[in-house]
């Protein structure tokens, strides 16, 4: 599989897995949900909001950013831009979001941040000359990691910048492709996905480019994506195939949590994951789980949405 397509995969993936049934993990465990109404929200995720994307209205094929309570209420739209939005994450003070934009197509994805009452839009790519993936925040908000790449065509490689833009470095070797980054909430750490012999690994490391650790060793066979924080940043949720995994942050106590969606997807600083499923009506919608695998639960009341980010609370 080239690298470019993954992006694409990991949508498709958001149609393809479902809610309407339990799930068993690895360690046994086996999530459940209410399948009477389909809209039963765990009581640890009442008061939680989140952005996510979804049709500005049905047959549409634009989709923007919204804000909304996990429960589907007071859904309020962020942005005005035409084309896709993925990848919404938030600044640890809640008050903006940092997203990947496609206007056009998979080469052409500019970096972009906009407050969260849709105000104050800044295009990271006019300002640096990167395209990219998953722009992350420091947990001190004053930089922000992403895999991006200057040129179409050549591979993506870790940067980090303030905010504005300024003091961009490259932290990965030029010779190697990295993607999804995801700075720690908690500690000077991003884990990330490495292309390796075509295949995709878990890494992580340090925002100087320092204590470069690999958690995941598959390889060629590797289907490993989307590294996400628990919010002690003890342990990382990933996507590997079509499922969402869970280990200890220095790739320990490996575990299956869920096959009935897969990444895109989000944790800190939720306290459950929130991955891409289907509704009662079979729509793209949002779930959540827990660590365990043991909890399912439906976000927006059923509704339709992809690529969520939890804001964290104030």
């Amino acid at each position: 599989m080239r690298p470019t397509l993954l992006a694409a995969l990991a949508v498709a993936l958001l149609a393809l897995g479902g809610c309407d049934s339990g799930s068993k993990s690895s360690g046994g465990a086996r999530a459940t949900t209410d399948q009477a109404t389909g809209t039963q929200l765990a009581d640890e995720l009442v008061g939680w909001q989140l952005a996510y994307a979804a049709l500005e209205r049905a047959g549409s094929s634009v989709d923007h950013l919204y804000v909304a309570n996990a429960d589907g209420s007071d859904a309020q739209q962020v942005d005005h831009l035409r084309g896709g939005k993925h990848q919404p994450f938030w600044s640890p003070d809640g008050s903006r979001i940092a997203f990947r934009w496609l206007p056009k197509d998979e080469n052409h994805t500019p970096l972009v941040i906009i407050n969260a009452d849709g105000s104050h839009l800044v295009n990271l790519t006019k300002r640096t000359g990167l395209r990219g993936w998953a722009p992350s925040w420091s947990p001190d908000g004053r930089w922000i990691v992403t895999a991006a790449t200057p040129k179409a065509g050549e591979p993506n490689g870790l940067y980090i910048m303030r905010p504005d833009g300024s003091e961009l470095r490259r932290i990965t070797p030029s010779d190697r492709e990295a993607q999804y980054s995801a700075w720690s909430p908690t500690d000077d750490v991003i884990a990330f996905t490495f292309v390796v012999e075509g295949g995709f690994d878990i890494y992580t490391i340090r925002s100087d480019g320092s204590d470069l650790r690999r958690l995941t060793n598959d390889g060629a066979a590797g289907q490993n994506n989307w590294p996400m924080w628990s919010p002690d940043g003890k342990r990382i949720a990933w996507g590997k195939g079509e499922g969402i995994w869970v280990m200890n942050a220095d790739g320990s106590e490996k575990h299956e949590v869920t096959t009935v969606g897969g990444v895109p997807a989000a944790w800190a600083p939720g306290p459950f994951i929130a991955f891409g499923c289907r509704s009662a009506k079979s729509e793209a919608s949002l779930c959540a789980v827990d660590a365990e695998g043991e909890r399912l639960t439906h976000l927006l009341g059923g509704r339709q949405g992809s690529m969520p980010g939890w804001r964290p609370r104030r």
